[in-house]
C-alpha cells in the first residue's frame, strides 16, 4: 500500500499511552443540572440517561407530540462534573410495532446540544439509503431501534486509540483514516502470545465512523536475529466506542488462513504478513462486500450503491491501475443482498494537475463469491470503448471506469439483445446506386456493436459494388440499425449476379443470432436476370375432381402432349386430373399474356387472380389472360387441369412486350415438393420446463425403465425416466467445459450395450484448470481461444446408471488441448484473423490429439455410434466465422483434426485400421479421420445399414449442406454448395467460395483438380432460397410413419425451422425430398427414438416428439372421386421464397359429406389446435373455412 498522508509534514508519532486532549467547551462544575426534550410515539416509550456509561435515570411513558415536534422536559440533577460527551440517551424496552423516541436535544448546566448535530453518534436510526437501522453520525433526531442511543458530542474532534503487541518488537504499524496515512507507532511492543497490548493514541480532526478506519502492519519479514514478525491488534476505540480486530464485520488483507493469505473477514486479531485491518461500525447479520479497486491518480472516490442508494463510499483509491493491482476495501451492509443489489459508481472524474482521474474495479467479492467486472452480466455506464465510439452504455466486459458512471453487477445479458441481420435476401436493380442492409436487434438495453464486411461472389467489389465494413453500433434503446452499401452500373451484360454481407464479432453484452450471413443479388439492367428456378410440384390424381392422390413430382415445365398415352405409370390414360402450384418470376415489369393449350378444361391463377377458366371438355385450345407483373418478383401460380377422354395434352406460355412468346422456362418457375399423405405430422412436446438450454439427448433402457439422457450447453447432463425429468443430474461437467456463445457442451451420447459398456460421452468446448482465477477473455466461460474434448465417463450400475462414476473421467479426444498448447488463451481470434493458430508446435507440426477452437463458434458438434459399434465425432473448423480466415486451410491437412468427421474406438479413442487414411498406427491423428474438408458440421447421423455417416455442414455466405460419405473431402474453405440449379436440392455442383477463392492456397488446389478432389454435397440449399443454419437430424426406423419415410433422413434448419426429409437411393445418392411439416421449436438436435417417433431437442428448454396422426374416419373411406383427400396437403408449408402468403386454395366438385374433422398444425412451436373444418358445398370453387375462432384456410397462410 503506498504512503499518503494528509500534509507534508512527517506522520504524528503518538505516546503509546496517552490521556485525550481536554474538550475546549468542557465545563466543569460541582453538580450538573441536565434535561432531556423527548417526545415517544405511543406515550408509552421508556427512556434511560447515561453519563459515562452508566445509566443514571430512567423515564417511563414518555409523552409529548412525536409528529408535531412538543416534547417533554426531563429533569435529572448529576451529582458531580459532566459534560455533553458524556450524555447518552436511550430508548429501552421499546420492542414491538409503534414504539419510536424523537429527541430535540439535552441542556447540559445551561447549554443546549441539538440532537441533529453531526457531531452527535446514534445507533437506533433509520437510514433510507440502507433501507434500515444502522449506526452512524445520523444528524437526526429520531430513535427506533430498541436500545438505540443518541452519543452526545460537543466535540467536532474524534480520538483513536490502537491495542496492538507485535511479535518482535520490531514491527511498524500505521493508521489509516479515507486512504491517507495519519500516523504510524514503530517498534511496537507489548507480549504477542499473551495478548498484552500497548495502546496506541491519535485526535483527528474530524469525526470518524470505524468504516473509514484502517491499521496496517507494513514490515513483514524477519529481524536480524531470525525472528519473524507479526503484529497482533486487539481492536480500535474511537469516541469511547470499541471495534474488535476478530468481528465478523472487520475485513483483513494480512492474515494466514486455509494454507494462504487472501482478503477476507477471518476473524482473527493477528496479521501475518503486510497487510490491514479494515473496521466497521455496522452490525454483522446482513451482507459483507470486498470491493478491489485501483485508481490512476489516488484520490479517486467510489460509492457502493445498494438498489440505486449509496451505501458506502471509497475515498483515496489505492493500488496501481495500469499494473491491474488492487487494494480491497469492505463494506458491510445491514441487509442480505444478491449480486444484482449492487454497482459501483465513480464519483469525482477529472484531472487534478493535469492527471486524468480513472477507476478500474477489478470485482466484487459478496458474501464470498466473487463477481468479476468484466464479466458479460457487469453492465456500465461510464466505459470508453473506441470501437464504440466513445462512452456507451452497454455489457462491455471492461474494469474500467473512465467518466462519472456505475458499474452494475448480476445483470440480465440478454438485455443486450441477439443482433443479426434483418433478411436472409436483398434485391438491388444496378441503377438503384445502394442497398441498405438492415440488422435487427431483440432488446434494447445499453450500446452494442457488430462487425460486418462484403464478400464477393458472382458480383465483384469493384466492378458491380464498393466494398463496405466496418463496426455498425446500436445506441441504447436502439433495435434497427442499416448499413448502405454502394452499387455500381455498368454497360457489361452480367444478369443477375450476387455478393454477401457477413457479420462477425459483437461487444456490450450482445449475441450474435442468425442470420448472420446475408445476400444481396443484383438485378442487371443491360440484360434479363434469368432466374434459378426448379419447375412446379405437380400432383395427378384419379378423375377429373381431384379424387385420389397418385403421384407427385417436379414438372420443369408444363409442355406435355401425352396423345393417347399416360403421364405416369401409376396414372391412367383418361379420367385423370393435375394440380401444378408453386411460384413465377417474370423478366420484365410489363403486362404478361399467359396462353394455356389442354385437352381437357383448365384454369390458371397469377398472384391469386383467376385468369384463365375454361373448365371443360374440349379438344387441344389455345385459351389466354393478362395481368400486369413485376420484374424479378416472384408470384404464387396454380394451373389446374382435367382429362376426361381421348387425347390429353397442357402448355403453358407466356409474352409481353419483351417477353418472346415462349414456354414458361424452368428458370422462372419455383416450388418444393410437399408430402401428399392424407394424415398429417404434428408435434408433441414431451418435457416443457426444468432444462437450461439442451443441446442432445440419448435414450437407453435400464431394468424395463425408459431412459432419456438429455446434455445441457452449460455442462451438465439430466435424466429422464418414463417422461419423467428427474432433480438429480447425472453429472456436472460445468467446470471443465466452456460454456458461452456458441461453444458448450454440444456432443452427447451413451454407448448402446450400457450394460456390457456402462459409458456416457461428452464432446465440449474446454477450460483448461489454468482458466481458473483468470479474468477477461482467459477466465473460465469467455471467449479466449480454447481446445475442446471428447470425454469418457462411468455410468454407475449400483443406482441403475443415473449417475456417474467419481472419478472415472477418460480423455479419448483433445488430450492436447492444454493451455500450453493454444495461442492466445486471453485473446479472442473470431475477429483478429493475424493471431497465429493454435496446436502448432515449435516446428510448425501439429501437436497430436489437439480440437482447436480459435474462434467463438465452429468448435466441436456431435456425437453418433455405427452400426458396427465405432463412434463418429465432428468437429469444426475452429477459425473466424465472419471473415476469410487464412487459418481454416487447415481442414484440408488429415494431420490437423479441425472440419473433420472422426471414426474412433469408444474404449481407447484411437482410430481404426478400415479407416480410410489409415497411416499404419491408430493413434496417428490421420488414422482417426473419415471425412475432411468441412466448416462447421454441428449435427450428425449415421446410416443404420451402410454405417455411412450424414452431416449437416452450416454453410458461410451461400449454401448449408448435406455431406456424406467414407473417404470424402467436401471442399471447405475452397468450395461451398450447391445446387446446379434452383435454390435447393440434390443436383450438386461445387462453387467456389467467394473470398476464400482468391487465397493462394485455393488457386492451387484448382489448379491441381479441385472439381475432382472435392465432392458435392448430397444436398444443399442457397441462404437465397431461405438456408440459414441446418441441423441434420436422423434416419428414421420405425414404423408409425407413411411407407414413404423409410429410412428417410429428417432435418430442419435453425433459421427456418420447416422439418424437412430425403430419401437415398441404393447407392446413396438422393431420390426425393420432402417438406414434413411446419416449425417444431428451436430445434438443435433430432434423433430417433426407441418408440418409433422422431424426436426433437428445442433450445430454448424442450424436448419433443413428432406423431403421425392418421385422417378420421370419414376422410379415410371417402370414395375415389371424393375431394376430401386434395386438401390434406394445406397444413404443409407452401413453396419456399412466396414472401406473401399462398393462394386461395380451393376444393373441386365437393361430395355430399357436410363436415370433415382436421387436425391443422398449430402455429405455436411444439403443438397443435384442434381446429373443426367445414365443407360448403354452395359454389364450384367453394373453399374450405375454419369456424369464426380458427384459420379460414381461404385465407393466406
Amino acid at each position: 500500500m503506498p504512503l499518503r498522508h494528509n500534509g507534508s509534514a512527517p506522520l504524528p508519532r503518538a505516546s503509546r499511552r496517552g490521556r485525550f486532549e481536554p474538550l475546549e467547551d468542557r465545563r466543569l462544575l460541582a453538580a450538573t443540572p441536565i434535561e432531556v426534550y423527548a417526545a415517544g410515539l405511543s406515550g408509552t416509550e421508556k427512556v434511560a440517561l447515561e453519563i459515562s456509561g452508566v445509566e443514571v435515570r430512567r423515564w417511563e411513558n414518555v409523552g409529548g407530540d412525536f409528529s408535531g415536534g412538543q416534547f417533554v422536559t426531563l429533569d435529572y440533577t448529576h451529582p458531580t462534573d459532566a459534560t455533553a460527551d458524556d450524555v447518552v440517551v436511550r430508548l429501552v424496552d421499546s420492542a414491538g410495532a409503534g414504539k419510536d423516541l424523537r429527541v430535540d436535544g439535552v441542556r447540559v448546566a445551561g447549554a443546549k446540544f441539538e440532537a441533529e448535530s453531526p457531531t452527535n453518534w446514534n445507533t437506533g436510526t433509520w437510514s433510507n439509503q440502507l433501507s434500515a437501522i444502522v449506526p452512524g453520525f445520523a444528524g437526526s433526531e429520531y430513535i427506533y431501534s430498541n436500545l438505540g442511543a443518541l452519543h452526545f458530542s460537543a466535540d467536532a474532534t474524534s480520538q483513536l486509540r490502537v491495542r496492538a503487541a507485535g511479535a518482535t518488537g520490531e514491527e511498524l504499524m500505521r493508521l489509516w483514516i479515507d486512504g491517507v496515512a495519519v500516523a504510524e507507532w514503530a517498534d511496537v511492543g507489548g507480549d504477542y502470545n499473551n495478548r498484552a497490548f500497548v495502546a496506541f493514541d491519535y485526535t483527528h480532526p474530524s469525526k470518524v465512523a470505524a468504516d473509514r478506519v484502517r491499521v496496517e502492519f507494513v514490515n513483514d519479514g524477519r529481524t536480524a536475529d531470525d525472528r519473524d514478525r507479526n503484529l497482533k491488534v486487539d481492536a480500535i476505540t474511537i469516541d469511547g466506542r470499541v471495534y474488535h480486530s476478530e468481528a465478523t464485520t472487520t475485513m483483513s488483507t494480512g492474515t494466514w488462513r486455509d494454507g494462504e493469505i487472501v482478503p477476507g473477514f477471518p476473524q482473527s486479531e493477528s496479521l501475518h504478513g503486510e497487510g490491514f485491518f479494515q473496521y466497521s461500525s455496522r452490525p454483522a447479520g446482513g451482507s459483507r462486500m470486498i470491493v478491489f479497486a485501483a485508481g490512476t491518480v489516488g484520490d479517486e472516490e467510489i460509492a457502493v450503491n445498494v438498489a440505486g442508494s449509496e451505501a458506502a463510499r471509497i475515498r483515496g483509491l489505492g493500488g496501481d491501475y495500469n499494473l491491474r493491482r488492487f487494494e480491497p476495501h469492505a463494506v458491510i451492509h445491514p441487509r442480505t443482498l444478491s449480486i444484482d443489489d449492487l454497482e459501483v459508481a465513480f464519483l469525482n472524474d477529472g484531472s487534478p494537475g493535469g492527471f486524468d482521474r480513472n477507476v478500474r474495479i477489478d470485482a466484487i467479492e459478496l458474501d464470498g463469491v466473487r463477481n468479476e467486472t468484466e464479466d458479460l452480466t457487469t453492465f456500465s455506464t461510464g466505459t470508453y470503448l473506441p470501437d464504440r465510439g466513445g462512452v456507451k452504455p452497454g455489457f462491455v466486459q471492461d474494469e474500467r471506469l473512465h467518466i462519472n458512471g456505475v458499474l452494475q453487477y448480476g445483470q440480465d445479458p440478454d438485455e443486450a439483445g441477439e443482433l443479426s441481420l434483418g433478411e436472409t435476401q436483398y434485391r438491388v436493380n444496378e441503377t438503384g446506386g445502394f442497398v441498405e442492409v438492415g440488422f435487427v436487434r431483440t432488446a434494447d438495453r445499453g450500446s452494442v456493436t457488430l462487425d460486418y464486411t462484403t464478400v464477393d461472389g458472382e458480383a465483384i467489389a469493384g466492378e458491380d459494388y464498393t466494398t463496405t465494413s466496418g463496426t455498425l453500433v446500436f445506441a441504447d434503446g436502439q433495435t434497427v440499425a442499416t448499413v448502405q452499401i454502394p452499387i455500381l452500373d455498368d454497360n457489361a451484360l452480367e444478369g443477375r449476379h450476387a455478393f454477401n454481407l457477413s457479420a462477425d464479432r459483437v461487444t456490450g453484452g450482445a449475441t450474435l443470432g442468425q442470420p448472420r450471413t446475408t445476400t444481396v443479388t443484383i438485378f442487371d439492367d443491360d440484360a434479363p436476370n434469368l432466374g434459378d428456378g426448379v419447375g412446379l410440384l405437380g400432383q395427378y390424381y384419379s378423375g377429373t375432381g381431384f379424387g385420389t392422390l397418385l403421384t407427385e413430382r417436379t414438372d420443369a415445365t408444363i409442355d406435355f402432349n401425352w396423345g393417347n398415352g399416360s403421364p405416369a405409370p401409376s396414372v391412367g390414360a383418361d379420367n385423370f386430373s393435375v394440380r401444378w402450384t408453386g411460384e413465377i418470376e417474370p423478366l420484365y415489369s410489363e403486362t404478361y399474356t399467359f396462353e394455356t393449350i389442354t385437352d381437357d378444361g383448365v384454369r390458371l391463377w397469377i398472384n391469386n387472380q383467376l385468369i384463365i377458366d375454361r373448365w371443360i371438355d374440349q379438344a387441344p385450345t389455345a385459351h389466354t389472360g393478362s395481368i400486369t407483373l413485376e420484374a424479378n418478383v416472384k408470384y404464387d401460380i396454380r394451373m389446374e387441369m382435367y382429362e376426361q377422354s381421348g387425347v390429353a395434352a397442357a402448355q403453358l406460355r407466356w409474352s409481353s412486350a419483351s417477353q418472346p412468346y415462349q414456354i414458361v422456362p424452368t428458370s422462372q418457375l419455383y416450388s418444393e415438393v410437399i408430402i401428399p399423405e392424407t394424415g398429417q405430422f404434428v408435434a408433441e412436446t414431451i418435457i416443457d420446463s426444468g432444462l437450461s438450454r439442451p443441446t442432445g439427448i440419448d435414450f437407453s433402457v435400464v431394468n424395463d425403465d425408459d431412459y432419456l439422457f438429455i446434455s445441457q450447453q452449460d455442462g451438465r447432463v439430466r435424466l429422464a425416466i418414463d417422461g419423467v425429468l428427474q432433480s438429480e443430474v447425472v453429472v456436472d461437467y460445468r467446470t471443465p467445459v466452456n460454456n458461452v456463445r456458441d461453444r458448450g457442451l454440444l456432443g452427447m451420447a451413451v454407448h448402446p450395450d450400457l450394460t456390457a459398456n456402462p459409458y456416457l460421452y461428452l464432446l465440449y468446448t474446454y477450460d483448461p484448470p489454468e482458466t481458473a482465477g483468470q479474468s477477461g477473455l482467459a477466465a473460465p466461460d469467455n471467449f479466449g481461444n480454447r481446445g475442446s474434448r471428447l470425454t469418457r465417463l462411468t455410468l454407475d450400475a449400483s443406482n441403475a446408471y443415473r449417475t456417474v462414476v467419481p472419478g472415472s473421467d477418460v480423455v479419448l479426444l483433445g488430450t492436447g488441448s492444454t493451455w500450453n498448447n493454444l495461442s492466445s488463451p486471453d485473446k479472442d481470434s473470431t475477429s483478429d484473423i493475424g493471431l497465429p493458430p493454435s496446436g502448432l508446435d515449435q516446428n510448425g507440426d501439429w501437436v497430436p490429439d489437439i480440437l482447436i477452437t480459435d474462434s467463438q463458434s465452429h468448435t466441436i458438434g456431435a456425437l453418433d455410434f455405427g452400426p458396427d459399434g465405432s463412434l463418429f465425432v465432428t468437429n469444426g473448423d475452429g477459425t473466424s466465422y465472419g471473415r476469410v480466415d487464412p487459418r481454416t486451410t487447415r481442414v484440408q491437412d488429415r494431420e490437423s483434426l479441425s472440419g473433420k468427421v472422426l471414426r474412433i474406438d469408444p474404449l481407447t479413442g484411437e482410430g481404426y485400421s478400415d479407416n480410410p487414411f489409415y497411416t499404419g498406427d491408430t493413434t496417428d491423428d490421420q488414422s482417426k479421420v473419415y471425412n475432411y474438408g468441412l466448416r462447421n458440421p454441428f449435427t450428425l447421423a449415421v446410416e443404420p445399414n451402410t454405417g455411412v455417416p450424414y452431416v449437416g455442414d452450416v454453410g458461410w455466405n451461400s449454401w448449408e449442406e448435406i455431406n456424406g460419405g467414407r473417404g470424402q473431402n467436401f471442399g471447405w474453405p475452397f468450395y461451398e454448395g450447391g445446387a446446379a440449379s434452383g435454390g435447393l436440392g440434390g443436383d450438386a455442383i461445387n462453387r467456389q467460395t467467394g473470398g476464400y477463392k482468391d487465397l493462394a492456397e485455393a488457386q492451387a488446389f484448382y489448379a491441381a483438380g479441385g472439381d475432382a478432389l472435392a465432392t458435392p454435397p448430397l444436398w444443399s440449399r442457397s441462404h437465397g432460397a431461405g438456408g440459414v443454419a441446418i441441423v441434420l437430424g436422423d434416419f428414421y426406423t420405425g414404423d408409425l410413419y407413411p411407407s414413404r419415410f423409410d429410412n428417410a433422413l429428417f432435418f430442419t434448419d435453425f433459421g427456418d425451422p420447416t422439418v424437412r426429409a430425403i430419401t437415398l437411393d441404393a447407392e446413396g445418392a438422393l431420390d426425393q425430398s420432402y417438406v414434413v411439416m411446419g416449425s417444431v421449436g428451436q430445434v438443435v438436435e433430432m434423433s430417433m427414438g426407441p418408440d418409433g417417433r422422431m424426436y426433437f431437442v428445442d433450445l430454448q428448454g424442450k424436448i419433443g416428439r413428432i406423431n403421425y396422426v392418421e385422417p378420421p374416419a370419414e376422410l379415410a373411406s371417402a370414395d375415389a372421386g371424393s375431394p376430401l383427400t386434395a386438401p390434406a396437403s394445406l397444413p404443409f408449408e407452401e413453396p419456399v421464397n412466396s414472401g406473401r402468403g399462398a393462394a386461395s386454395l380451393s376444393i373441386e366438385e365437393p361430395s355430399d359429406t357436410a363436415f370433415a374433422l382436421l387436425l391443422l398444425e398449430g402455429s405455436s412451436p411444439g403443438g397443435v389446435e384442434d381446429s373443426a373444418a367445414e365443407w360448403s358445398t354452395a359454389d364450384e370453387t367453394d373453399q374450405l373455412e375454419e369456424s369464426e375462432e380458427g384459420l379460414s384456410l381461404g385465407e393466406a397462410f
